[in-house]
């Protein structure tokens, strides 16, 4: 298909992106010397993403499999190029659920960590960004070309308070001292907004979006939460993606063999050792630590000068801040290992992933076997 017959469904593309997420913003791509590839960027909640357009006159699932599987490798090598992530979509005139459900698994079992869509001429629009902890699933538009659209699920999964509700339903039975948040028996979704402290329609909207998705299910013995691993691996891969404000410090008196001595509470300033260093406080590092890191609620300066602490290079830091995005989820459930705040063990696993130093390994450690999580209900 040459640049000129494809200009009709590119628009048809970008209009039905522009339905479902209101917040786009399109400009034009060269990062793609394939004259038979649709190429454009994206920007959205401030990700840059690359876009490429798969077009199909019908649906053939092997060769839509097999189509999108080579997108992801040029895409991800193109928007590698220029900082951005990649984002391959799927569009034909129409496209059925089993055709969905099939890309879902293979997208699940086999690129996770890449955004995709499938889009149809009848409105159908499935999309799923993991970096974002969105998902949008459209049903396709019937009727007149004038109908009303039904409604769009656009939903961050991973938000700061759908991760604390979630950690109150994962760690109600977690070990003695891994887990300082509540261990109340949670049966509806109205008692989790009021044992997590959070509004009843925010509790309803995190159980929906979580239960449309199977990961909860509602129980004589309350609500669980089932596919654990499933959702593990899609929290995971969030994190990955997750951009932390950091500044590597050192002290600026003596050296110090345990830098834990030089920390002192903050009045008012929420703050928690994290990383490898929250594991061996846990009693589970499974790896050699590389250093002291602690999540900071507000600005760096006040602890710098409160611990005594001065900005160097990563070479010579004594301890990491860093500066996270969802504060609540990671400072409600801390618990105090020498006077000092800790993060909560599944904080410090989704803290670890993404090091290059066996954060992976150390992770799937804590997941496996200290939760022994997996998918059986």
């Amino acid at each position: 298909m040459n640049r000129k017959m494809r200009l009709e469904p590119e628009a048809a593309v970008m209009k039905l992106l522009t339905e479902v997420l209101p917040d786009i913003e399109f400009k034009e791509s060269h990062a793609s010397p394939d004259p038979e590839s649709t190429d454009f960027q994206i920007t959205m909640n401030d990700w840059e993403y690359l876009v490429e357009v798969k077009y199909f006159s019908m649906i053939r699932i092997q060769e839509l499999i097999g189509s999108l599987s080579a997108s992801i490798l040029r895409t991800k090598r193109l928007a590698k190029n220029i900082s951005a992530m990649p984002l391959v979509l799927g569009y034909a005139p129409r496209i059925g659920s089993k055709a969905v459900e099939r890309v879902e698994e293979f997208m699940s079992l086999n690129a996770d960590d890449v955004s995709w869509g499938l889009l149809d001429q009848a409105g159908r629009v499935r999309l799923h960004f993991p970096a974002q902890g969105l998902d949008v699933d459209r049903r396709s538009i019937k009727g007149a070309e004038k109908a009303e659209p039904e409604r769009s699920r656009q939903v961050q999964l991973f938000s700061d308070l759908n991760r604390w509700l979630l950690k109150i339903l994962l760690l109600r039975d977690a070990p003695a001292g891994m887990w300082g948040g509540p261990r109340e028996l949670v049966d509806t979704p109205t008692l989790l907004g009021r044992v997590g402290n959070v509004s009843v329609a925010k509790a309803h909207r995190f159980f929906n979006a979580f239960e449309d998705r199977n990961y909860l299910r509602r129980t004589a013995e309350g609500i669980r939460v089932v596919r654990k691993e499933l959702l593990m691996n899609a929290w995971m891969t969030e994190e990955i993606h997750h951009q932390k404000a950091e500044m590597p410090a050192r002290f600026l008196f003596e050296p110090t063999d345990n830098p834990l001595e030089r920390l002192t509470r903050l009045p008012d300033q929420r703050f928690a050792i994290s990383g490898f260093e929250a594991c061996r406080l846990h009693g589970v590092l499974h790896t050699v630590s590389p250093g002291l890191t602690i999540h900071v609620e507000d600005d760096f300066s006040a602890f710098l000068e409160h611990w005594d602490l001065e900005e160097c290079t990563h070479r010579d830091a004594n301890v990491v801040l860093t500066r996270q995005r969802y504060p609540e989820s990671v400072f409600r459930g801390t618990v105090m290992f020498q006077n000092l705040p800790v993060v909560d063990l599944l904080q410090a696993a989704l803290d670890v992933r993404p090091l290059k130093s066996r954060g992976l390994e150390q992770a799937e450690f804590i997941i496996h076997h200290v939760f022994k999580w997996s998918d059986e209900p």
